[in-house]
């Protein structure tokens, strides 16, 4: 059996998508010959808070595995947006989780010195201390080693650093680029830019997409009933980024739902958001709660937006407009599927996410820019008149068993064992 150390600063109960991912790595491996231990942060922030009930006993820990406490703050609470922790920023490299590396490089060098026989370190970033610390400790012990980025980092990354510290950025992907035995990736669109900038990994790189856990959702139990009610219900979970450069802009999407709802083009509609909002953040919302057509759910667990599915007409998907989004396939896709509810689109016009929407139940698809606002209106209109026709039919389990977590552990087993 082989033996890998798997390094993911980000692990539940946090709620993140960067925790689920290294969890369901660290669950399924042990089913395909390959052992896995976890080097993960102990008291460690999430962006979108904690309670994720993913634990597993037969989990082996390299620290002190991570716990909740009550009252633990999310990133938001402790980093508050602004001037100064803006500044911070540009000097935190490769990101705030470098607060964890000494002693993530304390304890991976303590067991490593303890068990001589591991043959793998595998690394998953953001947070790109992951990557850092992976490097440092394969290096040290002359240990194979399997990157994953989930995000863009130097290359098309929407973060840019002052200018000279921005190399730091450059050195530590490229360092990356040409130490690591193998390149995972999450979509085609991200290999490609990769590969583009780096031609010797083409060799050495292959895409494992974001997923879902199909083991936990035996015979279509998402299914929902439909709503009794005259209001169509929307329900979006996950991060805005509303500070960011290329923000989930769903103030594009209410606008456009208020258009329509001025001239009676739609029926009566709600959108329930499960978020993380700063104070400053739900100012903005303050129209659309005024009018009730918004409700601020605040951060839900997996368990509570697994339940509040079953609640909701239609699901709201959000990306950024940048070139990052529009080879995003974020995890929440997935989710969405497996509900097998309408979904709602705001993306790039060239996402690939559309690609694998299209291959779903239906949807309606809008897209950022001027010149699409009247196309955009026009599928709204169309979309929300099917909704209210629609009847739930569960997730489209063939589609869905490409993307199972289970079998996504099985392609990189199959990856670690042939190094």
């Amino acid at each position: 059996m082989k033996k890998v150390l798997l390094i993911s600063y980000s692990f539940p109960p946090a709620n993140s998508p960067a925790a689920k991912r290294a969890f369901y790595f660290a669950k399924y491996l042990p089913e395909f010959n390959c052992q896995s231990f976890v080097l993960t942060a102990s008291n460690q922030i999430s962006s979108l808070g904690y309670g994720s009930s993913l634990q597993e006993e037969h989990i082996h820990f390299v620290d002190t595995p991570p716990s909740f406490k009550p009252g633990q703050r999310t990133s938001k609470e402790v980093l508050k947006p602004g001037l100064l922790s803006s500044v911070i920023r540009h000097f935190l490299f490769p990101d705030r989780g470098i607060v964890w590396a000494p002693r993530a490089l304390k304890m991976g060098r303590a067991f490593l010195k303890k068990e001589k026989d591991i043959d793998c370190i595998f690394a998953t970033a953001p947070s790109f201390v992951n990557i850092l610390v992976a490097l440092l400790l394969s290096l040290q012990f002359e240990k194979k080693l399997v990157l994953d980025f989930r995000d863009f980092y130097f290359t098309k990354g929407l973060f840019k650093r002052f200018i000279l510290l921005r190399w730091l950025d450059y050195l530590l992907e490229l360092w990356a680029m040409k130490r690591s035995n193998h390149i995972l990736f999450i979509s085609i669109g991200m290999m490609k830019c990769y590969v583009e900038r780096y031609p010797f990994i083409k060799s050495k790189s292959s895409i494992i997409y974001n997923g879902i856990d199909l083991q936990n959702y035996p015979s279509n139990t998402l299914e929902s009933s439909k709503p009794n009610s005259e209001v169509v219900k929307l329900f979006y979970a996950g991060s805005l980024y509303l500070n960011s450069a290329h923000p989930r802009d769903i103030f594009i999407i209410l606008r456009l739902f208020e258009m329509l709802s001025k001239t009676n083009a739609i029926s009566n509609y709600e959108f329930h958001i499960a978020s993380n909002l700063t104070p400053l953040e739900l100012k903005l919302f303050e129209p659309y709660l005024n009018s009730g057509s918004v409700k601020i759910l605040g951060v839900l667990s997996q368990q509570q937006v697994e339940d509040y599915y079953k609640q909701v007409d239609a699901c709201l998907l959000l990306l950024g407009n940048s070139e990052q989004d529009q080879f995003a396939v974020p995890i929440k896709v997935f989710e969405y599927l497996n509900t097998g509810l309408p979904i709602l689109t705001l993306c790039p016009s060239e996402a690939e996410v559309l690609e694998l929407l299209n291959e779903s139940s239906f949807n309606g698809n809008c897209f950022y820019g001027k010149q699409f606002e009247e196309l955009n209106l026009e599928v709204i209109a169309h979309w929300m008149k099917k909704v209210k026709e629609y009847t739930p039919q569960g997730y489209n389990q063939a589609l869905l068993m490409k993307f199972d977590r289970k079998e996504q552990a099985r392609t990189l087993a199959d990856l670690i064992q042939q190094l």
